[in-house]
């Protein structure tokens, strides 16, 4: 597992025409990696329904729990939250918009 030097979450496996790359889900940051060195695979727990026919996979579920605080960059009303330490030792609250996908830190 590979974490994002940036905000410090996880790094998931995406494909694309240019190669496989690392990709940070909550600031964007991507990280190209050689596919002959580095092998990763992606496991997703998706959302599912339950149909009279079965189970339907409809997306995947970000995995945080929301709060009701306004995105300062499109006025969203919620937001995916969790939290980290700063340098201090200091616990840092971050959110993430669900509508624009926004990513910011609560400052003091």
């Amino acid at each position: 597992m590979k974490f994002c030097p940036e905000c410090e979450n996880l790094l998931y496996p995406m494909s694309k025409k240019t190669g496989n790359f690392l990709i940070c889900k909550f600031c964007g940051y991507e990280m190209k990696v050689d596919s002959k060195k580095d092998v990763y695979e992606e496991y997703r727990i998706p959302e599912k329904i339950e149909h009279q026919s079965g189970v339907e996979i409809v997306e995947e579920e970000e995995p945080r729990p929301k709060v009701s605080i306004e995105c300062p960059k499109c006025s969203n009303n919620m937001a995916f939250h969790w939290e980290r330490y700063n340098d201090e030792g200091e616990i840092i609250p971050l959110y993430k918009c669900t509508k624009c996908k926004h990513v910011w830190a609560e400052t003091p």
